[in-house]
């Protein structure tokens, strides 16, 4: 299955050119060890490696929409790593404490991806360019038992991003709102998103022998920013609405706490600055201690 794996992936690079350099430098494998509880799964990790299963990639071809439909996942899958999601669920995690849910944590993730790749498979099935010679648009939703969740699944506005719909997913689980079950044949409760994928560390191991490198936080940055350029580079329209503001909102960077470098410029600095007429702390000048105070 790693041809049909190949061409989900070259249908990808098509629908979204832009998306061409971070396809190229995740790595990926096909493997029968790609399970989650033991189902088969189509997932990405943490360092950016793309794990799945034939059997999977079996099932989505046959009832889930074809390769179209692969094509869609695995782009679903590439934009947790360019929205950097597994660091921002690291953050909320802090923040929330013994209050986080990991089960809203990763259907806001779906929800923050899924509206902007829903956008493009829209345009994929109006723009001829973005169609095969078989006149089939190059990606289109998965259907059937593989179809994602969207904001309109639970009353909430496109555009939000992970953290907002968090807050807002929290809110109506507590007003006895359901969540979907994770489906690992989808991509859902893989390790990007807080589920626990089988075989991980032997995966990463036989990855690793295919000649993959993981990818650090560093690497996965560099990638983003690459991605970032690629976009700004499209001519107007081109680009999903919300995708180049969730890869920019990745790339921010940390807030900078003005209060502490400010107690630290002036403790450092109080003492040494001296000038011809002012009243310090420091040994004062001595032309200003002749003419008096």
């Amino acid at each position: 299955m790693i041809d049909r794996f190949l061409l989900a992936r070259h249908r990808a690079r098509k629908a979204a050119v832009y998306f061409s350099h971070i396809l190229r430098k995740l790595g990926y494998c096909v493997s029968e060890m790609a399970t989650t509880g033991g189902m088969p799964t189509l997932g990405v990790t943490d360092e950016g490696a793309l794990f799945a299963h034939p059997k999977a990639l079996e099932d989505i071809e046959k009832v889930g929409g074809g390769l179209p439909a692969i094509a869609f996942i695995l782009l679903h899958e590439v934009c947790h790593v360019l929205f950097n999601h597994p660091k921002r669920r690291k953050k909320l995690m802090e923040k929330e404490r013994g209050a986080f849910d990991q089960e809203v944590s990763a259907t806001a993730m779906d929800l923050s991806i899924n509206w902007i790749l829903r956008e493009l498979a829209k345009r994929c099935a109006q723009d001829p360019d973005l169609k095969d010679p078989s006149r089939i648009p190059w990606i289109t939703e998965p259907i059937g038992p593989y179809k994602g969740c969207f904001p309109s699944d639970f009353e909430l506005k496109d555009g939000l991003e992970y953290e907002a719909y968090y807050e807002l997913l929290k809110q109506k689980k507590e007003e006895g709102e359901k969540m979907p079950e994770p489906h690992p044949g989808a991509g859902g409760d893989g390790e990007i998103d807080g589920g626990k994928m089988d075989n991980l560390p032997q995966l990463k191991e036989l990855i690793g022998s295919q000649g993959f490198e993981a990818q650090t936080e560093k690497d996965q940055e560099d990638i983003r920013k690459q991605v970032e350029r690629d976009m700004k580079g499209m001519k107007p329209g081109a680009v999903p609405k919300g995708l180049l503001q969730g890869t920019q909102t990745a790339l921010v960077p940390e807030p900078v706490d003005w209060q502490a470098h400010f107690r630290c410029a002036i403790s450092v600095n109080v003492d040494h600055r001296r000038g011809a007429m002012e009243y310090l702390f420091g040994t004062p000048n001595r032309r200003q201690a002749a003419l008096g105070y």
